[in-house]
């Protein structure tokens, strides 16, 4: 198997679907290329509604440093009994199917996962990506000091609570939406 490299980016993409699936991840570190999974969250939106849930916390075969723990609310405990990734990429795989996955700076979530498929011997994603960092920085109708999705969810007037997968994967979504929304206004103007 040749070795697993980093997507550095991802282009905008011309057309912005109404069925997609959001994606997140919260890690042991912040490196896509050597800190594991410890949970996961998927919304499945259709017709710009969410629908359906996969929401899964992941022993990452690690201990988790207590700087994330401290972050996400996650703890060993947390993780001790929880299955390995090896044992939720087939669910996640049949969850996200052929759908466009959403992510809120989407290199970093699709090289986790595509390193992680490639682990175990499963091809990495070819579905449409959209990066709703990249959308934010294009067509956010409000100004920010940084694109960082607890920066936006409070531009947004967003209330949930973050740093866990699904609620980040709720606060993508919703962002995901409104710069989708703001997308359309701009295209019948032109």
């Amino acid at each position: 198997m040749k070795p697993f490299t980093c997507t550095k980016h991802f282009n905008l993409p011309t057309t912005y679907p109404l069925q997609f699936v959001v994606l997140d991840f919260e890690m042991t570190g912040l490196s896509p290329l050597s800190d594991e999974i410890i949970q996961i969250g998927a919304i499945l939106y259709e017709a710009g509604k969410p629908v359906k849930m996969f929401k899964q916390n992941v022993n990452p075969l690690r201990e988790i440093p207590s700087n994330i723990t401290e972050l996400t609310g996650i703890s060993n405990d947390d993780v001790f009994n929880a299955p390995t990734i090896s044992d939720v990429l087939p669910s996640l795989i049949q969850f996200i199917d052929h759908y466009p996955i959403v992510a809120h700076n989407a290199a970093f979530d699709i090289n986790v996962l595509n390193r992680n498929l490639m682990q175990y011997d499963y091809p990495p994603v070819k579905n449409m990506i959209i990066d709703t960092l990249k959308m934010a920085k294009s067509y956010a109708p409000f100004t920010v000091d940084n694109y960082k999705l607890e920066t936006l969810k409070r531009a947004m007037d967003i209330t949930i609570d973050s740093h866990t997968a699904i609620n980040d994967c709720l606060v993508t979504g919703e962002l995901y939406l409104e710069c989708r929304t703001i997308v359309e206004l701009l295209s019948k103007n032109v």
